[in-house]
């Protein structure tokens, strides 16, 4: 009966990075490694994977815990300016704020 070996997170990220670094093309580094290629691919996506990759996880929790807040970006809406003219009022409406003068 063959066996199997079970890979830590740091394992997997440690022989993903050789297969990288090898001139080797991914089926015949999995070859001599002992590896098989369906394992590889499935390491290879649950890495990538921010959501499911534990390391990647802890480096954002300690990320979050550091500044004690999530860090959300700050969009800027796009305020139209808006102008109204009644007689000799002219109103200004805009990023400024509202602006009223008469003409006379």
């Amino acid at each position: 009966m063959k066996g199997y070996i079970r890979y830590t997170q740091e394992e997997k990220i440690s022989l993903l990075k050789k297969q990288k670094k090898s001139s080797l093309s991914i089926n015949r580094w999995c070859q001599k490694s002992g590896i098989s290629t369906a394992s590889f691919y499935k390491w290879r996506k649950e890495l990538n994977n921010p959501e499911r990759n534990p390391i990647i996880l802890k480096k954002e929790y300690a990320k979050r815990q550091e500044n004690n807040f999530i860090e959300i970006p700050e969009e800027k809406p796009s305020i139209p300016e808006i102008k109204i003219i009644l007689g000799d009022i002219h109103i200004n409406i805009g990023k400024g704020g509202v602006n009223v003068a008469f003409n006379k």
